[in-house]
């Protein structure tokens, strides 16, 4: 305990532009970033990044379940999507004329 004792343990090194955007479909709750560490056959370890249910994560099972979705494949979904939409041409005329 002594060694662990002043390290932070929810600074997360990466981006993570879903953090907090994302809502937990169980309670709707922000999700946040948690990780998962499984050692593989050769020995090796593999951090793995999830996006979390806040509630679940801060207040426990009791309050919520995990629902956790991997960070790069609801990154990669999420941007692909926001790519079709922004290059939507009714999408745009729409938007546009609604806002004129």
């Amino acid at each position: 305990m002594a060694s662990r004792s002043g390290k932070p343990n929810r600074i997360h090194d990466g981006e993570f532009p879903l953090t907090g955007i994302m809502k937990c479909p169980a309670c709707g709750a922000g999700m946040v970033i948690g990780r998962t560490t499984n050692k593989l056959k050769d020995g090796t370890k593999r951090v793995l990044d999830y996006y979390v249910c806040g509630a679940w994560k801060n207040k426990g099972t009791a309050f919520c379940r995990s629902n956790g979705v991997r960070t790069d494949y609801a990154d990669k979904h999420v941007l692909e999507k926001l790519a079709t939409i922004s290059t939507n041409e009714v999408l745009i005329e729409q938007y546009v004329f609604k806002t004129t």
